[in-house]
């Protein structure tokens, strides 16, 4: 780690909450941000024609699939995905660590120092060993009312696993989603979290269409996996809806709602009401679907609070989050790119219950950093053209440390 005061000059400093600072620089020490210079002294160390921003926050993904070339199939219906998925998992079960490694390892090229991974099975502490921050949610998943003691213990048991990180890796807790989990364990969990509080929860919820027709009459695709599965609960479904999985998520200190495809109104509402619940949002996995528009927008004009992820390479063609924010930059141009840069920071660190420390550049903060190689030497506008199809990320710094730099880019070690 860098103890000695060290200096970075770019042309842009983009600080994520805050205004841009053009021709800035950042002093770091001790892991640490010390201090953002508006005019760079003389011996900072010039990046050239490059921005700094907050390292990113990928705030969902499931690194288990990260060895798969291209996306599972097919798409739809949904259902016939997930049997794809399941089926993926059983062929694979010790494929799982390098998998994660693999993952973690393309976060970091992609200047990602924090993220929102969704463990199931075959797993270990190790596997996160070298990569970004984390909170590692431990994916619980059944509908037998007579496994929710045993559900909750390994919830419990996740608490205990992370010792050894300092905190660079903290647990979090996902009962995965209403088709697949038995509310009451879902309950369970979230009142645990709020006894915690600085448990995190995520829950994938309003996902498809199917789920609200499960919910609501307890027929579709969704009752025929299940059946097919061996694992339909009669009289568990009918006259539901997400709203609940919403409310029990505005218990926890940190809530994540995953998807979130087909929230209504009322729910985006009630999600304004309670901004410590974030939607997270996957661009490229909710178009690979074919999903309606999503809801994100309207959510961030009712005040409510978004974050962004990849979701995984079962849906995803990488998990290149730089690329994420491109291709939602080009769906949605009259939205600023610094509004998608908090977003991607901020706000994703927030959710997963690190805003504090991390997610923007302000002294004191971790100095995290994502270096932005910026293609047009007369790079003036940063609102605009943050996210123009040239930029691309060449350098990563956690915790005052290089883990990720491209061949050119200049640097000082120390």
């Amino acid at each position: 780690m860098i103890f000695a005061p060290i200096t970075y000059q770019a042309r842009w400093i983009l600080p994520a909450v805050g205004e841009p600072v053009e021709n800035g620089a950042v002093q770091i020490a001790g892991g640490k941000l010390l201090r953002i210079w508006r005019h760079a002294p003389d011996d900072a160390v010039n990046l050239g024609n490059v921005a700094i921003v907050p390292g990113l926050v990928n705030a969902h993904t499931h690194l288990e699939f990260s060895d798969l070339t291209q996306p599972l199939q097919p798409f739809l219906p949904f259902t016939d995905w997930i049997r794809a998925v399941v089926g993926y998992r059983r062929s694979h079960p010790d494929g799982v660590a390098s998998a994660i490694r693999q993952g973690l390892n393309a976060c970091l090229q992609s200047g990602v120092t924090l993220a929102g991974e969704i463990a199931t099975a075959g797993w270990k502490p190790d596997d996160y060993a070298k990569g970004p921050q984390a909170v590692v949610f431990q994916e619980l998943l059944g509908l037998d009312p007579d496994r929710i003691v045993e559900l909750v213990t390994i919830a419990e048991a996740h608490l205990g696993r992370w010792a050894e990180f300092d905190g660079r890796i903290t647990p979090g807790w996902s009962p995965h989603a209403p088709y697949s989990v038995h509310p009451e364990l879902c309950r369970r969990i979230v009142q645990r979290a709020a006894q915690h509080r600085t448990i995190p929860v995520a829950i994938h919820v309003a996902e498809t269409a199917a789920e609200l027709q499960l919910l609501k009459s307890g027929d579709g695709e969704f009752r025929d996996l299940l059946q097919q599965f061996g694992v339909w609960e009669e009289g568990l479904f009918g006259g539901r809806s997400p709203r609940e999985f919403l409310e029990l998520l505005s218990e926890a200190d940190h809530g994540l709602a995953i998807h979130g495809n087909y929230l209504t109104e009322e729910d985006l509402v009630f999600l304004a009401q309670n901004p410590h619940v974030t939607l997270v949002y996957c661009p490229r996995t909710h178009a690979a679907f074919g999903h309606p528009p999503h809801p994100w927008l309207r959510l961030l004009n009712l005040g409510g609070s978004v974050a962004l992820g990849t979701d995984s390479r079962a849906s995803n063609p990488d998990l290149d989050f730089w690329a994420e924010l491109q291709f939602l930059q080009a769906q949605f141009s009259d939205v600023s790119a610094l509004e998608i840069l908090y977003l991607a920071t901020q706000s994703g660190a927030r959710a997963l219950g690190r805003g504090k420390s991390c997610g923007s550049l302000a002294p004191g903060k971790r100095a995290d950093l994502a270096i932005v190689a910026l293609d047009d030497p007369a790079f003036t506008h940063p609102e605009r053209d943050l996210f123009a199809p040239g930029n691309r990320i060449v350098g990563t710094m956690l915790g005052g440390e290089w883990v990720h730099r491209a061949p050119g880019l200049l640097v000082e070690t120390v």
